[in-house]
């Protein structure tokens, strides 16, 4: 734990950061968490995060092209690269990510560079 309220535990893979219990989550993970993705645990995890109540959003790299997909009411967001060239003609794509999260639970996200993309929920 860490200042008493927030901290984190290493489990052979991830880092999983431990939150208070009233606090809404946002999830960052390199691989994507989607169901076409063949992850082992892949199913078990996507159900806590509906469980929970508490999960906002799920961001994700690694495929390094921008796609979003909505399951189970969460909204799940994968981001371009910022140096892969391989879908931008051999430059770097530079992209980047703006998310904003309103306290009211609506959800902004615009993605910069060279493979521009916005989305919003709900």
């Amino acid at each position: 734990m860490r200042n008493g309220l927030t901290g984190w535990i290493r489990r052979s893979g991830p880092y999983w950061y431990i939150l208070p219990a009233f606090l809404p989550l946002v999830v960052f993970t390199y691989w994507p968490l989607l169901r076409t993705v063949r992850l082992d645990g892949c199913e078990r995890v996507l159900a806590l995060f509906v469980r929970s109540g508490r999960v906002r959003a799920v961001f994700s790299g690694h495929m390094h092209w921008n796609h979003t997909q909505v399951m189970d009411g969460i909204p799940y967001i994968t981001v371009e690269s910022l140096v892969c060239c391989g879908m931008t003609g051999g430059q770097p794509a530079g992209g980047f990510t703006e998310v904003i999260l309103e306290e009211a639970g609506g959800l902004q996200v615009t993605v910069r560079g060279r493979l521009p993309m916005t989305f919003t929920h709900p």
